[in-house]
């Protein structure tokens, strides 16, 4: 019984945690370009350290493409 009451004090001691935590984030537009995709970190690496963070970025012709990436392969970057 005293492992279930240290386990439900322990979360309950989380949850207040968690809701006084106080982050301010903003999204932000990096890139954007009429008829052009860009490309998200997974292939050009994505960096952090403490509050700031750095990805690589890859912009291509847009094309729609149901099965993969929309962009257009047959057309240089």
């Amino acid at each position: 019984m005293f492992t279930i009451r240290a386990f439900i004090f322990s979360g309950l001691a989380i949850s207040l945690s968690a809701a006084e935590l106080k982050v301010q984030a903003r999204n932000v537009v990096v890139y954007q370009e009429a008829g052009r995709f860009g490309g998200w970190p997974a292939n050009q690496g994505i960096w952090s350290w403490g509050n700031e963070i750095v990805v690589g970025l890859r912009s291509a012709i847009f094309k729609v493409n149901p099965t993969g990436h929309a962009r257009d392969n047959s057309k240089p970057q």
